[in-house]
């Protein structure tokens, strides 16, 4: 399984920092794979389990910042639905409480992925089945200057 975030180039060097650092690769391994996936030493198998560097995407309106993390290589195995769900919804935390100790006075959108290698049940409220399982795009800090087509209040 691998981890990555892609963050918009003009980021705070912090947040892009903490993304590709110890701090976030162990809760992801331990919390999120370890716990809820169930994966047993994560840490300990760095060509099965891993951190991915963050990469840069490109700013296309100054100001506006995003975070994707998304979780691949997620086999279903003997693994519950739920536990998918509960990985996802972890994720997100962990992000966002990354996010929030490093972004300064940023505004930041984060969105969170898991890809799988077969559909599960995607969730309460979205109905049906994906091998995509997405967070709802949020906003971190900041006030917002405009709205911004696709922003959810």
């Amino acid at each position: 399984m691998k981890v990555k975030a892609t963050i918009t180039r003009g980021a705070p060097s912090a947040v892009i920092d903490a993304f590709g650092g110890e701090v976030f690769a162990e809760d992801v391994l331990k919390h999120v794979i370890g716990d809820v996936l169930g994966a047993v030493d994560p840490s300990q198998r760095p060509a099965e389990y891993f951190v991915q560097e963050p990469d840069l995407s490109v700013c296309v309106h100054s100001g506006c910042l995003g975070v994707v993390v998304q979780l691949s290589g997620v086999s279903r195995g003997d693994r519950s639905p739920d536990s998918f769900l509960g990985a996802l919804q972890l994720l997100e935390e962990i992000a966002i409480e990354t996010i929030k100790r490093n972004r300064g006075e940023a505004r930041l959108q984060l969105f969170c992925v898991i890809a799988l290698d077969g559909d599960v049940p995607a969730g309460s409220g979205v109905g049906g089945y994906s091998s995509l399982l997405e967070t709802k795009a949020c906003w971190i800090g900041g006030e917002p200057e405009e709205d911004l087509e696709g922003e959810d209040d």
